[in-house]
């Protein structure tokens, strides 16, 4: 087994290279890293395999005894989560008291790490005063855009005692050309990583004890051309008996030829045949250690590892006591060239190499081996080994990864996989493959009727689970509802762990529903499950869930119970939204400067689990505070920033608060604007949704429908009690007193006043509504209807909509309507909707007609258009 760091990063990742006994010093090249080090923040090693930039950075690293992170890079780490584990695996060797709670979000995708790069990175680094060397090893297999980005990013913003060094083969896609200008990069190329013949003369006599001649070192250095793999390959054919001079003469037109060449003709060609078997089996393994090497070649591998590393033949020691070893990897792959063209069964070695894998608990190097060996059933083993414990890690992009490279037919033969890759599919949010996983499905058990009842029912119970998940925080949660029952009705055992998931699905539907009772039961059954499957993101997520209910419901002290819970944990010491959700608990109970304190702790310090959409929320939070505190232009700044910090379909917590400031200082155009520019069905969480209808409801009084806003106000008090939202019910009661004062009902409106200040919900008075009395719009005649006349649905014209009716019927558009009475089109549009409804009618021509009849509107008005 293989132990890892507390990121899940194997320690021969971050550990740099064994400087072997006898090394030739580089001088000046030693000389250029030490001056780059004094006086710029970043040094680049670039050129093809085999020129010895890795050697030389551990080298300059060892001799100068620089404190020193080392990451070595492999292609699997060109997806985020991988790379920030990496990094911050790095950083715990100079930070230890990162190593437990520092965990990646889960969902942490390459938009997001930049700000994570701050809050992660560059803030620890900065807190460090003596100088620290970084070094990224092999920096060409970081492709994706995004991830350069943001190592740009990086690199442009590290603490003045941090020096970053990038190895890599070709030159990376970073903003080199920007630094250069500044000054602030040296590069080191191959042609500057080529041996002189000093250097050779002393690699050849000293390192390699082979004592050749000058002339001999000539020869040989005019084959080589300085060429460091090169090089080491001819003191190895020297050493073994071929004359320099041999060596020597014309050479093929590409590097790696000649290279295969000496590897095939002299360098394999002259070990025992028992060395030769090991070394080109031991080829397909990524990193070599005696079990990996018994398991793949069959036979003892102790004495010959240790030979081969006192040989000095391209092995290099990946940790300090001898027991982790990895080819270079030039040679590597010329290794594995020989391997193609030799009689070995290359398949069945890396079905060796996969079962050991598997053993020692490497997910990555068992799946590349199962591909390698062209095994489906092996594959499918090792996806249906690893796959449960991916998804609780939340490394859902390795598992996208490998369902790219499996065939669609292998999900046919292996049904369970299948579940996996639409799990897969569903939590990495990759939308348009969720059907074609769900459909290979369906097609594997229409194509095997007599699949064992028990494994069709889970199959199924993961089908509509996982398509629940995928509906669940969408306007389709009724349907995520139903495939939850569905997916309970399948489950035979009670202790399944997908009824953790699924009463998670229930419990967000249902707090999204503002049914808070019933999803604080729901949260609270996932957490149970979820601690006892040993799944911590799922407990994390499910808590922070139900913190955020008990805020809802003004269970302040069992919430900050939770808070505390979340981050005592060695794992939530740093979780963000514990410590916005103890801001917001406080703004509902009046601590403003509490709220401010945490926003600004939470934005600027902390790290979220599942979205950094939760950064807008917390610029949310800090704006409402400011506003509060008096500190209006802070809070207008903080309130653009939160708007910015949205991503995607994230929360529109920075747009929302916008309006809810312009209620409390009466901007009214400011309201319009928010709600115009967020429709309600847009709002994904009941907080948002609340301030919008609660906006909406002040928007109608503000413009004089009081009548109307007092009745919607006392159904959402009314509404919200029964839910348990006692924070929506008091911030509306403070409402319903305004609306009251405004209709000169000072009793009414002192009485419901009281109720908000015993409430302890201070949020509620403090906030401010102002509604004065509405003024008729000047020089508009707007004929009334006769008092207390009844419509035909059985309701009362409101004073506004009898005025609306007026001008409708006075020929006037919609647009017209709303400049006359200073609202807004939407506005208008809703008091017509509302008239049509109470005159039970279809349009405008309808409306002016039964008006007329009624006598509330003169014969010679002016015909209406229905258009409007």
């Amino acid at each position: 087994m293989v132990p890892s760091t507390p990121h899940g990063v194997l320690p021969t990742k971050i550990r740099s290279p064994r400087l072997r006994p006898g090394a030739v010093p580089r001088a000046r090249l030693l000389d250029t890293l030490d001056r780059a080090l004094s006086w710029q923040p970043l040094t680049l090693v670039s050129a093809s395999a085999g020129s010895g930039k890795s050697t030389l950075v551990a080298q300059w690293l060892h001799l100068r005894s620089l404190p020193h992170g080392w990451l070595s890079l492999e292609p699997t780490d060109n997806q985020p989560l991988s790379l920030l584990r990496g990094l911050l695996a790095m950083l715990v060797a100079h930070f230890p008291e990162l190593a437990d709670h520092r965990a990646p979000p889960l969902n942490a995708g390459a938009s997001a790490l930049i700000p994570l790069f701050g809050a992660w990175l560059i803030a620890p680094l900065a807190e460090r005063e003596e100088r620290l060397v970084l070094v990224l090893d092999d920096v060409h297999h970081i492709t994706d855009p995004d991830l350069l980005d943001a190592i740009g990013w990086l690199i442009e913003r590290l603490p003045e005692q941090v020096h970053l060094v990038l190895i890599s083969r070709v030159e990376p896609d970073l903003p080199l050309a920007r630094l250069q200008v500044r000054g602030q990069v040296t590069v080191i190329d191959g042609q500057q990583l080529r041996f002189t013949p000093e250097e050779s003369r002393a690699f050849y006599n000293e390192t390699m004890s082979l004592s050749l001649t000058d002339a001999d070192v000539r020869a040989l250095d005019a084959r080589t051309e300085g060429w460091a793999a090169a090089i080491q390959l001819s003191a190895l054919s020297v050493r073994s008996g071929v004359s320099p001079l041999e060596l020597a003469g014309p050479h093929a037109t590409r590097q790696d030829q000649v290279l295969e060449q000496f590897l095939t003709e002299e360098v394999l060609a002259r070990q025992p045949d028992e060395v030769r078997r090991f070394l080109l089996r031991t080829s397909i393994l990524s990193r070599l250690n005696v079990a990996a090497c018994v398991a793949v070649t069959g036979a003892a591998a102790n004495v010959t590892l240790q030979h081969l590393d006192r040989e000095n033949l391209f092995l290099i020691p990946l940790d300090g006591d001898g027991r982790w070893w990895r080819y270079h990897h030039l040679f590597s792959s010329l290794l594995r060239a020989a391997l193609a063209r030799s009689d070995e069964d290359i398949a069945a070695l890396h079905r060796r190499a996969c079962q050991w894998a598997m053993g020692a608990g490497l997910a990555q190097e068992a799946f590349r081996h199962a591909i390698a060996a062209q095994d489906a059933d092996l594959t499918a083993a090792v996806i249906d080994t690893f796959s449960t414990a991916l998804i609780f890690q939340g490394e859902y992009d390795v598992l996208n990864a490998w369902f790219d490279q499996v065939p669609d037919d292998l999900i046919v033969h292996h049904p369970k996989t299948g579940a996996y890759a639409l799990w897969a599919r569903v939590l990495g949010r990759r939308v348009t493959d969720i059907h074609s996983a769900r459909e290979n499905i369906e097609h594997t058990l229409a194509a095997q009727p007599d699949l064992p009842v028990p494994l069709r029912r889970e199959i199924l119970a993961n089908l509509y689970a996982a398509l629940a998940f995928a509906l669940h925080l969408t306007p389709r949660a009724d349907d995520a509802l139903a495939l939850v029952d569905l997916a309970v009705a399948h489950l035979d055992d009670p202790s399944h762990s997908l009824h953790a998931t699924i009463s998670y699905m229930r419990g967000t539907v249902l707090m999204n529903r503002r049914a808070l009772h019933a999803a604080l039961d729901a949260m609270s059954d996932a957490i149970r499950a979820a601690i006892r499957l040993n799944n911590h993101s799922l407990t994390a997520g499910a808590t922070e869930l139900r913190i955020r209910i008990l805020g809802l419901m003004g269970r302040v002290a069992e919430a900050e119970e939770n808070i505390d819970a979340l981050l005592s944990g060695t794992k939530g010491t740093h979780n963000g939204f514990a410590v916005q959700q103890r801001g917001w608990t406080a703004l509902y109970v009046g601590d403003f400067e509490t709220a401010r304190a945490m926003a600004l702790d939470a934005i600027h310090n902390r790290t979220y689990l599942y979205s950094n959409d939760d950064i807008s929320s917390g610029r949310a939070l800090l704006a409402i505070a400011l506003e509060l505190l008096g500190e209006t232009g802070a809070a207008d700044v903080e309130t653009l920033r939160a708007t910015d910090s949205s991503q995607g379909l994230g929360p529109r917590a920075g747009r929302i608060i916008s309006g809810v400031i312009g209620v409390h200082r009466d901007d009214v155009r400011r309201v319009q604007a928010t709600l115009e520019a967020i429709p309600h069905a847009q709002c994904p969480s009941p907080e948002e949704r609340f301030w919008h209808t609660w906006m909406s409801v002040w928007l109608q009084a503000r413009e004089g429908a009081l009548g109307e806003a007092l009745i919607q106000a006392r159904g959402h008090v009314a509404r919200a009690q029964h839910d348990g939202a006692v924070v929506f019910a008091f911030i509306w009661r403070a409402l319903e007193a305004a609306i009251l004062d405004a209709m000169a009902a000072p009793g009414e409106a002192a009485e419901a006043r009281a109720q908000v200040q015993a409430s302890g919900i201070v949020l509620a008075s403090t906030l401010r509504a102002p509604l004065p009395s509405p003024v008729p719009p000047p020089n508009i005649t707007v004929p009334a209807p006769a008092p207390g006349v009844i419509t035909q649905a059985g309701g009362k014209l409101s004073e506004r909509e009898a005025e609306v009716l007026g001008l409708v019927a006075s020929g006037m558009t919609n647009q017209a309507i709303a400049d006359a009475l200073f609202v807004t089109v939407s506005t208008v549009k809703t008091h017509i909707h509302r008239i049509f409804r109470k005159l039970n009618v279809r349009n405008r021509t309808e409306a002016v007609h039964h008006a007329r009849a009624l006598g509330w509107i003169a014969e010679d008005a002016a015909p209406m258009s229905t258009k409007g």
